[in-house]
């Protein structure tokens, strides 16, 4: 099983304990995106301390998914400041995209990531 692969199931695992529900099919599809984005830019640009699939899921989708018990009721927009790699704000809008992220972030590196 590649490292991709046991990083899903990890996500698919957890989802119901923190989402209240079963990940989608979809929602896997763009968490994998992410991490493959994240290694492509890795090459050039240190965005991360472990460009590793099993650790970005456990410590950028799912600890970003623990924001998501302190959100209040019927919130439409969230302000992410320092998003640095998109953390929390686009591991949220993959599993709440009925929520506007809005990312900032004042490095010049990571914002062109964002903006990939």
């Amino acid at each position: 099983m590649s490292s991709e692969d046991r990083a899903a199931k990890l996500l698919q695992s957890e989802a119901t304990g923190l989402l209240g529900r079963a990940l989608g099919e979809q929602e896997l599809e763009l968490c994998r995106r992410y991490w493959r984005l994240i290694l492509r830019w890795q090459r050039t640009t240190r965005l991360v301390s472990v460009a590793e699939p099993v650790w970005m899921a456990r410590n950028l989708v799912l600890d970003s998914w623990l924001f998501l018990s302190l959100m209040p009721p019927g919130v439409r927009r969230v302000v992410d400041v320092g998003s640095g790699c998109g953390v929390p704000g686009v591991a949220l809008s993959i599993v709440r995209p009925d929520i506007d992220f809005l990312l900032v972030e004042g490095r010049r590196r990571r914002a062109s990531f964002l903006a990939a």
